[in-house]
């Protein structure tokens, strides 16, 4: 892993805590993950994780904003995949790009326009549905501290879009539920705006 990307995880790790418990080393450029941050990554007990970045997607390279597909794997050959949206600017990385309003609203715009980006066989396609609220002409966006295990922005105080941080192949199930229920007319839950998604 090129050590933008590594100090990328590892400021990830430090903005975002998890549950760890006896990680001991990081099989990337050859330096350590320290216990203090390796304790708060991953929930399994008593073994050790090699981290490497298993993709990256440029969701707008003119404002500096991507996708970081970050593998966990254990000796024993089980894996975790998790997201990271990250800001960039030549060599610098941002790994809490969703906590600059500037590149937050980059997010924001994306959804609202339906768009598909990505290359080399990996798409991000973002959806926006019609009963969505329409958005400034520049969205304010702001971080929603509370979230520990996803990432969330509230945009122009009306949507709250969470980036679930844990991946898994298919629909998530909170998605679906959404969009269950909002097909349905069902009052008594947020109503869903729109969604994006990692296919390749």
């Amino acid at each position: 892993v090129v050590p933008s990307y590594l100090e990328a995880v590892l400021s990830c790790l430090q903005e975002y805590p998890r549950e760890l418990s006896d990680l001991k080393c990081v099989s990337t450029t050859g330096d350590l993950l320290p216990m203090s941050l390796a304790q708060r990554w991953f929930a399994a007990k008593s073994r050790e994780v090699a981290l490497g970045v298993r993709d990256a997607v440029s969701l707008d390279a003119e404002r500096g904003l991507g996708l970081v597909v970050v593998e966990a794997r254990t000796p024993a050959g089980t894996h975790e995949l998790y997201q990271l949206v990250v800001g960039h600017h030549d060599d610098d990385i941002d790994p809490d790009a969703l906590s600059d309003p500037t590149r937050a609203t980059v997010l924001a715009d994306l959804l609202r326009h339906g768009a598909e980006v990505g290359d080399e066989g990996r798409t991000v396609t973002f959806h926006w549905t019609d009963d969505a609220p329409t958005l400034a002409a520049v969205p304010r966006v702001r971080p929603l501290r509370a979230e520990q295990s996803n990432s969330s922005v509230v945009i122009d105080e009306t949507v709250v879009l969470k980036v679930f941080r844990h991946l898994e192949p298919g629909d998530h199930p909170e998605l679906e539920m959404l969009q269950f229920l909002s097909e349905r007319g069902f009052a008594h839950i947020p109503t869903l705006a729109g969604w994006y998604e990692v296919r390749g």
